[in-house]
Order: C-alpha cells, then structure tokens, then sequence
C-alpha cells in the first residue's frame, strides 16, 4: 500500500483522495475524491498485524450479520477482492453533522435514549450468542435521519464471534458512563 498526497495505490488500483479522516487501531480512513465515500485501509504500522488483517476480514465477510438484525451502519460498497488478507474496503461517508458517541460523552451530551439505542442493538446480538459489535463509543455517532429524528448508527463494522469475557455489561457499558473510559 502506497500513500501519498491525493492518492492511495494498493496493488494494482489507485484510489484518489481528498483528505485523511482519521486513525483507528486496525485502519485508516480516507475520503474518496468526488465520492461520499471513504476507504477504509489496513494499518502496516499496528500492534498486532494479524488483528488488523482479521479485522477487515470481520468486517468484509460478515457485513450482511447487519443487514440481517437491522443494524443501522453504514454500508460497505467495496472491498478488495484480491483478499483475504483484505488491504481495504470502501464504505459509505457518515453524514455531515453526525456526532461520535466519544464526542457526545467527553461533552455531557449523550443522552438516555442514544444509550437505549445503542445497547438494545449491542444486546440483540449478544443474547443469541453468536456474534458481538464493537461497543468502543469511537464506533458509533448520532445520526440525524431525513425526518429529523436521531439514531444511533454503527460505523466501525467489525462483527466479532461472541466471547463472554467481553460481553456489553462487563467491558462495553463502563465506556459509555465516564468520560475517563474515552
């Protein structure tokens, strides 16, 4: 993978950017040139490359465990079909004006019911026991919907299989209560 000013090049594709989004432990994101898309690619410089790489690969595989449960998320629209191991995958932009779930902590501004959201779609999957989201409050943002009304959406797509040790009310929730979790 190449990175340079307005371009990423992974293997035989280029990609045109406009500019970098963000970080996050597995992946950076950029913003495709002329697109309300980003792409999403691997990090070479992360702590364990085998996670960064299963990763993606939670993410490209068991995109549709979303669309199944009605998820709101943010729909992939690509990815790199000369993986596995992926390098990227291409998703739809969060919309202007949506706010983090960190943000909305860090500023007093979460509210009961961005919390009910949020862990109703959390525990729909952990009570069946098969998969889990990642509840990393970076993972999630209010969106304001068409009609006004918010919902909270998952952006980050990483769809894990289910362990104990890392269900909702035992890792997840303390995120979402204290500003020093963030």
């Amino acid at each position: 993978i190449i990175i340079a000013e307005d371009v990423i090049v992974v293997g035989d594709e280029t990609f045109e950017i406009e500019h970098y989004i963000n970080m996050g432990t597995h992946k950076r994101v950029f913003k495709l040139k002329d697109s309300e898309s980003v792409i999403k690619i691997v990090r070479d410089d992360g702590h364990n490359i085998h996670n960064v790489f299963k990763s993606m690969l939670q993410n490209i595989r068991r995109q549709h465990v979303l669309d199944e449960h009605g998820i709101p998320h943010m729909k992939m629209l690509g990815h790199d079909e000369d993986g596995p191991p992926y390098r990227y995958l291409i998703q739809e932009k969060i919309p202007e004006g949506s706010v983090s779930g960190a943000d909305l902590i860090r500023n007093r501004e979460l509210t009961e019911k961005d919390v009910t959201q949020m862990a109703n779609m959390v525990n729909s999957f952990e009570l069946g026991r098969t998969w889990q989201l990642d509840t990393n409050p970076h993972n999630w943002y209010r969106v304001t919907n068409g009609d006004g009304a918010t919902e909270m959406t998952y952006v980050g797509g990483t769809i894990y299989s289910y362990d104990e040790q890392w269900t909702f009310k035992r890792i997840g929730l303390l995120q979402w209560t204290d500003p020093q979790y963030i």
